[in-house]
C-alpha cells in the first residue's frame, strides 16, 4: 500500500479496516476528502475473499462515508 501521510487529503480518521483473527486486514476503505468540497473519493475498497459475502466491505464504506459527512 501506498504511503500517502503526506497526502493533502489523507486523513487517518477516514481510514476504515476491519482486522481478522490472524491480524490481517479483512476488509478496508479509504475515503479522501478536502475541507470545502461538496463531494468525497471512495477508494480504495477491498475484502479478502476468505472473508467475502459478510457485509465488511458494506460497513468500512459506510462507516467512512458517515465520518466524512461529521467533517
Amino acid at each position: 500500500m501506498a504511503d500517502c501521510r503526506n497526502c493533502p487529503m489523507a486523513d487517518p480518521r477516514l481510514v476504515m479496516a476491519v482486522v481478522a483473527p490472524d491480524n490481517n486486514y479483512a476488509s478496508h476503505c479509504t475515503i479522501w476528502y478536502r475541507k470545502g468540497d461538496f463531494y468525497c473519493y471512495v477508494e480504495p475498497v477491498a475484502t479478502d475473499p476468505d472473508y467475502r459475502k459478510m457485509g465488511l466491505g458494506k460497513a468500512v464504506v459506510l462507516e467512512a462515508i458517515k465520518r466524512c459527512g461529521e467533517l
